[in-house]
């Protein structure tokens, strides 16, 4: 009988102490869910601040890209795709080669809405 009731004690106490560590689990997982939102806005903040300063003082935050064109004979037809894609949201220069095969196009991803130039 002694020896039951010491058992049922542990068995308490144990049970306790389990209620006791899950709940400072499930508070440390809120609080780390928390902590994790708080460091993406944090982050996107930043972006935002690095992004305006660099704008501020004139960094170029234009991407440069080559393409390959191929078909284009004539210096009319660089033109009109010199025209066209440089009208293109944030699009700030285009230059066809002819004798390359190439178009070099300058764009600031910021300005293009999501649309992808690769």
């Amino acid at each position: 009988m002694w020896v039951q009731m010491a058992v049922n004690k542990i068995q308490y106490e144990n049970s306790e102490r389990r209620e006791e560590i899950v709940e400072t689990i499930q508070t440390s997982g809120r609080q780390f869910e928390q902590l994790a939102i708080e460091v993406e806005c944090a982050g996107q903040l930043f972006k935002e601040l690095n992004l305006e300063f660099n704008r501020s003082i004139g960094i170029n935050l234009y991407t440069k890209k080559v393409f390959q064109v191929n078909g284009i004979t004539s210096q009319s037809s660089g033109k009109i795709i010199e025209r066209n894609v440089g009208k293109m949201n944030g699009v700030k220069l285009v230059k066809v080669l002819l004798n390359e095969n190439e178009a070099h196009v300058e764009f600031d991803h910021d300005k293009n809405n999501g649309t992808s130039y690769y």
